[in-house]
C-alpha cells in the first residue's frame, strides 16, 4: 500500500534548485524478445517503433501489417535495457528516485538486479525510490515487460469469472479480454482502428536526486472549484503534499497579470489543502469558443520564499441544467451553461490520433485542435475506449476555447471488480484528476463509454440469474470507486459528473444509475446511428435533448491510401485489401447504399478512376449526412420547439462521431490520419456557424404538386449580442447561373435564439418558376449580417436525378497571399454541384471553403498551408478541381452508346433472345410451362453458349463496373454475420429474441449442437451460379449449381429435380443463394416449388438468400414476396436495397410445409412479376433498354424490366 500511494504522491514536480534530474530518454536503449529480435532504439518509444527504425519490420500501417506483426505482442515477454553513468555527486545524494510519465503497461523495473518496482497500469505516472546500494557509477536498468494480450488473458483466468466480451468482433482482427488490464482499450483494436497493443515507454523517463535537508513541498493539483454569486468571488483549492512529518510551512500564492496574492503560515503533515479566495472583479471570464475570449491566469506557489510550481487556470462556471420543464411535458432538460449563458454544444468526439503515441507531435495536436476551433466547434469528447492525453493536449483546448467532455477510459465492455482492480482504478482516477482538473476546458467528468446501455439492454446476454450482480457491479465500479474517487479529488460545484454516455442523467441516478432506456430521448444524451435508413433526410433521425454520437463513414483521399500500399490494384472499391481496413461489419454496404440512393454512381471502366470517384462520393455522402443532422437538432434547439404531443425538442447538443482517424482506413473521422481535411470537415465548419439559415422542405422531397408542402426559412443566431440581418433566397435551374425568381427580407435578434423568416406553399413556388419536376430546381439562400455571408442550398430532388450540364469549372488564377496562404480563383458558366479543390500529398492544408455548390459566374476560394510555401509557382500548389458533373450519370448516359463495346453489345443480345425465347414460350402456351422448361434445360448447345456469353459479360463488363461485386459480397457478408456474427452471430441474437418473446421454433437434436457449438464453417448451395463465383470464400461450404455451368467446378442440376443424393440431400445446407434467379423462371409456380424446395434442403433454421433485381421488385412486389415466404416457413431475417437490386435475407423457422391446392395457387399468385403479364414486344422493349443503357453496375438480368 505505501509504494502505491508513493508512486502517486511523488508524481509532482520539484523545485530544480534543490534537486537534479538525470534523463534516461535517447537512441541507446536495447530491447529483445529473446527469440527473433534485438534492436537498439530510442526512447520514448515502443517495440514498433524501435523496430521499424532498426528496419527489423515494415511499416505497421502498410497492407496487412497490423495482422502480420501480432506475433511480437502474443509470443512473448520484452526486455528493455539501458546502461547509464552517475557522478559521484549524484550518488551522494539524500535521496534518488526513478521517474516514468508513462509505462505501458505491464513490467518488472531492476536496476543493478535490484527490484526497483513494477507497474500495471498505462494510465498512471509512476515514481519509485532508488535505495543507495542499488547504485553505483556503472548502471544498468532492465524493464522487463510481460505482453499484455498474455497478461490479460492470465488475469481473466484467475478472476475465476466471465466478464464478458471476450474478444473484439472477428471483422477488427482485435485482440481479448481489453477489460482484464488498464491499457488503452482501442489497442486491442476498434471499429476504426487496428490491434498493436504496444510495449514500450511512450513518455519521459528520468532519475532525480535530491541534494538537501530542506523541506520539500510538491504542488499536486489546482481546481477553480465554485463561485460565490452573492459575494462575486471564487474558490480555488489547492492541494499541496510533503513527505516531511509535520512542520510549519510559509506559503505564497500569486496570481499572475493580476493585483491579486496570498500569504499564509500552516501546519503542515504530509497533505494540505487549502482554499483561496479571488475576486471577480480581478480576472476576466473564460468562455468557449464562439462566445468570448480565453484569458488564462498563472497560480505561482512558493515555499519559504521558493518557487514550488504553478498552474494555468481559467476561471468559468459550468452548469449541467437538467430541469423538469413542467405540466404537459415529460422528461428534463440536458445542456450546458457556462458563466450562466447557455451553450448549444457544437462538437465531435476524440480518439487516439495514433496507435503508437510517441510519434504523435505536439504540432499535430495544434494543428487538429486548430482544426476543430476553426470548424466552429466548442466542444470535444475524449472518448473512453482511447486515452487520457498529454498534458500539451489540454493547454491547448485551453488556449482555443475547446470545452472536453472527457469520458474515463472504460468502454463497451463490462468489467472485473475485486479489490486490486478497484484499488488500481481508484490510483488512476486520482492521479488523471489532479493531473487535469486545473484546466478551464475540461467541463464534465463521465464514469464509461456506454456501458449503461450495454448492462440496460444485455447486450452481451448475460444469464438472468447473473444480472442483479452484473447490475450492482457497475455500481460498485463507476459509482462506489470512480464517482466517488472523482468527488474526493474534484470538489466544488464547477464540473459536473455523470456515469455513462449515454445514459439519461439524473432520471439515471434515480433509477439507481442504469436506466430502463438510456436512450431515451426526454432524458440525458443519446448515441444514434441510422445505417438503415435515408441518412440524408434529417426526419430519420431522433429528437434528442442531447445527441452525443452519430456520424457515418466517407473513404479517405487517394494520397492517404497510397500511405498504405504502393500497388494500386488494391485500390478497388469492396476488395479484400479495403475489406481488411474496414473493421466494422457492412459497412462499406451501407455506404454503398446511402450514396446509390442519392448520388449517381461513376460509369468507367477504370478500376482506379472508378475508386477515386468513389471516395469523392463517400465523402459527399458523409458531408451532406453529417449537415443534415446538424440541421434537424439546431433547428429544435429553442425550447419553444418542444412538440406538448411528444414532449421531444430543446436539442442543446451534437457531437459527432468522429474528428480524428488513428490510421488510414474507411471510418467516421472528418480528418485523415495525415491531416487533410475531408469534405465532412468543411461542411461542420459551414454547420456549425454561429450565425447560420436553414431550409426545410415539408414533407422531405414532397412532389411538386403537394399542395401541402411547404418550404420555411429559419435563422440561428449564437451572438450574445444579438445581430441583424438579410437573408436572400434564389431558384435556380441547373442550366443556367440566373435565377429563375428571387426573394428575401430582414431578420434581427435581440439576443441568441432560432427565427422561422418566413415559410411558403412548395407548389406555388414550383409553379411560380416553372418547375415542373423537382429535379429541374434547386433553392439557394444567403444571410448578409455584419459584413459576414452565409450560404445555404436546398436540393428539391436527390441529386442523382439532376440533369447537370458541364459546368466549364476552371481555375482562372492563383495568388499567394503570404507564405502560408493562398488565393484561388474559379470560374463556371452554369452551376457546379459540390466543388472539390484538393492539393498533392507534399502539400498540407485546407481550403476555404471547399465542397460547395457554386452559382454564380465567379468565386474566390482560400488555401491554408501548415508549412510555410517558398518560390511559389503554379505547379509548386497543384491544385485539382472536380464537381459533380463529372460521375453524373445522365451526363455520361450520353457518351454511353460511345463507350460501349461490340463485344458486350453482341454478349447481351445472345442472352436477350435466350431469356426472350424462354417468356415468350411459356407466355403463349401457359398450360405447358413444365414441359416448355424441361425442354429449355435440355437444350445443352443454347445453353452452354449462354453460360459462356453471360460468364464474359458479368467477369470482363459487369465485374469492371462493379468494382467489388456488390451482390456478392452482401450475400456473403450475410450469411458471415448470421452464423458468425461480431461477438454474438445473427442466429445467436434471434434465438435469444425467439425466447424472450416466447416463440417456440423446433430445432432438431442434431442442429441444437451444432448451433450451440457455432457453425464454423457454413454449407451453402449456390443456385444458378453460372461460374461459382462464391468459392472464392474460403470459410464458406460452397457447391453450385446451374442448369448451364460456365465452369467445371459447377454441377449441371436443375434445381427444380432436386434432391439428388448424395451431393444433395434434405436437410444439409445451412444456407441456400438464389442470386438472380427466381425472376429467369418464367412463371409464379415454378418460384413457389424453387422456395419450396430450398426449405427442404435447408437444416433448422437455415437461411435463404434471395438477390433480385429493383425491376422486379418495385410496386411493393417484394412486400408480397415477403408475405409468401412467411406463409410457408420463413422468417425475414434482413433487407436492404442496393444497385438496382433488392437482396433479402429469410430463416427458416418450421420444420415441415404442407399446402392443399388452393394455399398453393393462392401463395403463387404473389410471386407474379410484370414481366410474366408483358407480351414481346414490350420485354424487348424494356430488355433492349436495360442493355444499352447497361445501367447501375448489377442490373444484370437482361429481361428484367424498367
Amino acid at each position: 500500500m505505501f509504494q502505491r500511494l508513493f508512486c502517486l504522491l511523488l508524481v509532482l514536480f520539484v523545485s530544480p534548485s534543490i534537486s537534479t534530474r538525470i534523463p534516461l530518454v535517447g537512441d541507446d536503449w536495447t530491447i529483445t524478445n529473446k527469440i527473433n529480435h534485438t534492436a537498439l532504439g530510442h526512447i520514448p518509444g515502443s517495440i514498433h517503433t524501435i523496430l521499424i527504425a532498426a528496419k527489423q519490420i515494415p511499416d505497421p500501417y502498410m497492407g496487412s501489417n497490423d495482422v502480420d506483426l501480432r506475433y511480437l505482442v502474443n509470443t512473448g515477454d520484452w526486455t528493455f535495457t539501458k546502461n547509464f553513468t552517475l557522478t559521484t555527486d549524484i550518488l551522494a545524494s539524500n535521496q534518488i528516485t526513478i521517474h516514468f510519465d508513462q509505462i505501458d503497461t505491464v513490467s518488472n523495473i531492476t536496476i543493478n538486479g535490484c527490484p526497483i518496482g513494477s507497474t500495471h497500469n498505462m494510465f498512471i505516472a509512476y515514481t519509485f525510490n532508488v535505495t543507495s546500494g542499488c547504485l553505483k557509477t556503472e548502471n544498468q536498468i532492465d524493464i522487463d515487460f510481460e505482453s499484455p494480450v498474455l497478461y490479460a488473458k492470465r488475469q481473466s483466468i484467475a478472476y475465476n469469472d466471465t466478464v464478458p466480451p471476450n474478444c473484439t468482433p472477428d471483422v477488427q482482427h482485435g485482440e481479448c479480454l481489453v477489460q482484464f488490464i488498464r491499457k488503452e482499450p482501442c489497442s486491442f483494436s476498434w471499429d476504426w482502428g487496428p490491434a498493436f497493443a504496444p510495449i514500450g515507454i511512450p513518455g519521459d523517463v528520468y532519475l532525480e536526486a535530491f541534494n538537501t535537508t530542506e523541506i520539500i513541498v510538491q504542488l499536486e493539483s489546482v481546481n477553480l472549484a465554485s463561485f460565490n454569486a452573492a459575494n462575486q468571488t471564487w474558490q480555488v483549492d489547492v492541494m499541496l503534499s510533503s513527505n516531511n512529518d509535520q512542520f510549519t510551512s510559509d506559503l505564497k500564492f500569486i496570481l499572475e497579470n493580476t493585483t491579486w496574492s496570498y500569504e499564509t503560515s500552516i501546519a503542515f503533515n504530509h497533505n494540505l489543502s487549502i482554499s483561496l479566495t479571488i475576486s471577480d472583479s480581478l480576472v476576466q471570464r473564460w468562455w468557449p469558443n464562439g462566445y468570448g475570449s480565453q484569458p488564462l491566469y498563472n497560480l505561482v506557489v512558493s515555499n519559504q520564499g521558493k518557487i514550488i510550481d504553478s498552474r494555468s487556470i481559467g476561471f468559468r462556471t459550468v452548469q449541467l441544467i437538467q430541469h423538469e420543464y413542467g405540466t404537459g411535458i415529460n422528461g428534463s432538460s440536458f445542456y450546458f451553461s457556462i458563466n450562466s449563458q447557455p451553450i448549444f454544444v457544437k462538437g465531435s468526439n476524440w480518439i487516439p490520433s495514433d496507435a503508437f503515441q510517441e510519434r504523435v507531435s505536439n504540432d499535430k495536436l495544434e494543428r487538429l485542435l486548430r482544426s476543430a476551433q476553426l470548424a466552429n466547434m466548442n466542444m470535444l469528447r475524449i472518448w473512453g475506449g482511447g486515452i487520457y492525453e498529454r498534458n500539451s493536449f489540454y493547454e491547448i483546448t485551453d488556449r482555443l476555447g475547446i470545452m472536453l467532455w472527457h469520458d474515463f477510459m472504460f468502454a463497451c465492455s463490462l468489467y472485473p471488480v475485486d479489490e486490486p482492480f478497484l484499488n488500481n482504478v481508484h490510483d488512476e482516477i486520482i492521479y488523471q484528476v489532479k493531473r487535469l482538473q486545473s484546466h478551464p476546458s475540461i467541463v464534465l467528468w463521465s464514469g464509461n463509454n456506454e456501458n449503461e446501455a450495454a448492462v440496460a439492454e444485455n447486450w452481451y446476454q448475460v444469464p438472468i440469474e447473473k444480472m442483479n450482480k452484473t447490475k450492482e457491479d457497475y455500481v460498485e465500479l463507476y459509482v462506489n470507486t470512480i464517482m466517488n474517487a472523482v468527488k474526493t479529488v474534484d470538489k466544488g460545484t464547477n464540473r459536473p459528473f455523470v456515469t455513462s454516455s449515454p445514459s439519461n442523467g439524473l432520471e439515471s441516478i434515480a433509477e439507481h444509475y442504469i436506466a430502463a432506456d438510456p436512450q431515451d430521448p426526454l432524458y440525458g444524451d443519446v448515441h444514434f446511428y441510422g445505417y438503415q435508413n435515408d441518412s440524408w433526410d434529417s426526419t430519420t433521425y431522433p429528437i434528442t435533448r442531447f445527441l452525443s454520437e452519430t456520424g457515418i463513414q466517407s473513404l479517405p483521399s487517394l494520397d492517404t491510401w497510397y500511405e498504405t500500399t504502393s500497388n494500386s490494384s488494391d485500390l478497388v472499391f469492396n476488395n479484400s485489401f479495403i475489406l481488411h481496413r474496414e473493421h466494422s461489419g457492412n459497412q462499406l454496404t451501407a455506404m454503398m447504399y446511402h450514396i446509390e440512393s442519392n448520388l449517381p454512381l461513376p460509369v468507367t471502366n477504370d478500376s482506379l478512376l472508378y475508386f477515386t470517384q468513389m471516395i469523392y462520393l463517400s465523402q459527399i455522402n458523409q458531408a451532406m449526412t453529417l449537415k443534415s443532422i446538424s440541421d434537424h437538432c439546431r433547428v429544435h434547439s429553442s425550447v419553444d420547439m418542444i412538440d406538448p404531443k411528444t414532449s421531444k425538442g430543446h436539442t442543446m447538443g451534437l457531437m459527432y462521431w468522429q474528428i480524428n482517424d488513428i490510421w488510414q482506413a474507411p471510418t467516421w473521422a472528418t480528418i485523415e490520419y495525415g491531416l487533410k481535411w475531408k469534405m465532412g470537415h468543411n461542411y461542420v465548419r459551414h454547420m456549425y456557424a454561429p450565425v447560420y439559415p436553414i431550409a426545410i422542405l415539408t414533407p422531405y422531397l414532397a412532389n411538386v404538386t403537394d399542395e401541402n408542402a411547404k418550404i420555411s426559412f429559419y435563422i440561428i443566431n449564437e451572438l450574445v449580442n444579438g445581430m441583424r440581418g438579410d437573408l436572400i433566397c434564389s431558384i435556380y435551374s441547373l442550366d443556367s447561373l440566373t435565377p429563375r425568381l428571387t426573394f428575401g427580407g430582414d431578420v434581427s435578434f435581440a439576443t441568441t435564439g432560432i427565427q422561422n423568416a418566413f415559410t411558403y406553399p412548395y407548389a406555388l413556388l414550383m409553379k411560380r418558376v416553372r418547375c415542373n419536376d423537382s429535379s429541374e430546381c434547386i433553392v439557394h439562400c444567403s444571410f448578409n449580417y455584419q459584413q459576414n455571408q452565409i450560404g445555404q442550398t436546398l436540393f428539391l430532388s436527390r441529386p442523382k436525378n439532376y440533369k447537370l450540364s458541364d459546368p466549364n469549372l476552371q481555375i482562372e488564377s492563383i495568388k499567394q497571399l503570404s507564405s502560408t496562404d493562398f488565393a484561388i480563383t474559379l470560374t463556371v458558366e452554369r452551376p457546379a454541384l459540390f466543388v472539390w479543390l484538393d492539393v498533392p500529398a507534399n502539400v498540407t492544408g485546407y481550403f476555404l471553403p471547399n465542397g460547395f455548390n457554386m452559382l454564380e459566374p465567379k468565386m474566390t476560394v482560400t488555401f491554408h498551408s501548415w508549412e510555410p510555401v517558398t518560390h511559389f509557382d503554379t505547379a509548386t500548389l497543384d491544385v485539382q478541381h472536380t464537381s459533380l458533373v463529372g460521375v453524373n450519370y445522365f451526363f455520361l448516359l450520353l457518351l454511353l452508346d460511345k463507350i460501349m463495346s461490340a463485344e458486350q453489345l453482341n454478349l447481351a443480345e445472345s442472352i436477350k433472345k435466350v431469356h426472350q425465347q424462354l417468356r415468350n414460350d411459356v407466355n403463349q402456351t401457359p398450360e405447358a410451362a413444365e414441359s416448355i422448361w424441361n425442354q429449355h434445360v435440355a437444350n445443352t448447345d443454347k445453353l452452354n453458349e449462354y453460360a459462356k456469353s453471360m460468364r464474359q459479360l458479368a467477369q470482363h463488363h459487369w465485374a469492371e463496373k462493379a468494382h467489388g461485386q456488390t451482390r456478392l459480397t452482401w450475400c456473403y457478408t450475410t450469411i458471415k454475420d448470421y452464423f458468425f456474427g461480431n461477438e454474438i452471430s445473427g442466429l445467436e441474437r434471434k434465438c435469444a429474441r425467439d425466447k424472450r418473446k416466447q416463440i417456440v421454433n423446433y430445432i432438431c437434436a442434431d442442429c441444437q449442437i451444432r448451433i450451440q457449438q457455432r457453425i464454423t464453417k457454413p454449407r451453402v448451395l449456390d443456385v444458378g451460379s453460372c461460374y461459382n463465383a462464391f468459392s472464392i470464400y474460403d470459410d464458406l461450404e460452397t457447391i453450385a449449381i446451374d442448369i448451364a455451368p460456365a465452369d467445371e467446378s459447377v454441377h449441371r442440376i436443375d434445381f427444380l429435380r432436386v434432391p439428388q443424393p448424395p451431393l444433395i440431400c434434405a436437410h444439409s445446407f445451412d444456407a441456400i443463394i438464389f442470386s438472380l434467379v427466381l425472376d429467369y423462371l418464367p412463371t409464379c409456380h415454378q418460384r413457389l416449388s424453387a422456395c419450396l424446395i430450398a426449405h427442404e434442403l435447408l437444416t433448422c433454421l437455415g437461411l435463404l438468400v434471395i438477390v433480385e433485381p429493383d425491376s422486379t421488385l418495385r410496386e411493393n412486389r417484394q412486400k408480397l414476396w415477403r408475405q409468401a415466404l412467411e406463409s410457408i416457413g420463413f422468417g425475414l431475417v434482413s433487407n436492404i436495397k442496393v444497385t438496382n437490386l433488392y437482396c433479402m435475407a429469410f430463416r427458416k423457422i418450421t420444420q415441415q410445409v404442407k399446402l392443399n391446392e388452393d394455399e398453393h395457387e393462392r401463395i403463387s399468385q404473389l410471386f407474379n412479376i410484370r414481366q410474366d403479364t408483358m407480351n414481346d414486344n414490350e420485354s424487348s422493349k424494356s430488355e433492349q433498354k436495360l442493355i444499352s443503357v447497361d445501367e447501375d453496375l448489377f442490373g444484370e438480368l437482361p429481361f428484367s424490366s424498367d
